[in-house]
């Protein structure tokens, strides 16, 4: 992948199950995004499901936590052009998504603050990922342990 710095997680810190999730993304000067996401951690494995508005699968990815192995399904036309970022972002991001004492994670040669917020039995209920006009918010509306 390019651009991204990426790194090898021998285990989750986050316990194992599906966590329901509503992600913001603000950009200065873009409209706010929003969509809904599964991620599943089991088995040493981290899955993201994203979802559209209606509930429909926009796109798949699944990476091993303990080396890169991204595999990509991309089921919308509108997002395939942007496979490769999504791929970036996924591996950039992955260690702010399963250990809440990650605090920084880099992107494109760009540090990105993380924050956790109201961590209840070891599962933040927001993460907030950010650097300067940009702002990614990931809240859990619901946790199913595996």
């Amino acid at each position: 992948m390019t651009g991204v710095q990426t790194c090898a997680l021998p285990i989750s810190r986050l316990p194992e199950g599906v966590y329901h999730h509503d992600v913001g993304v603000f950009m200065e000067g873009k409209d706010p995004q929003r969509f809904v996401g599964l991620m599943t951690l089991k088995g040493g494995r981290i899955g993201i499901v994203m979802l559209s508005p209606f509930g429909t699968t926009l796109a798949r990815l699944s990476d091993a936590l303990d080396q890169d192995d991204l595999h990509i399904d991309i089921y919308t036309d509108e997002l395939k052009p942007y496979q490769q970022r999504l791929a970036d972002f996924f591996l950039a991001l992955k260690p702010a998504l399963v250990d809440p004492t990650t605090t920084e994670v880099k992107a494109y040669g760009h540090a990105l603050l993380v924050d956790h917020l109201g961590i209840l039995n070891g599962v933040p209920k927001l993460t907030t990922i950010s650097r300067d006009g940009v702002r990614i918010t990931i809240e859990v509306t619901s946790f199913e342990k595996a």
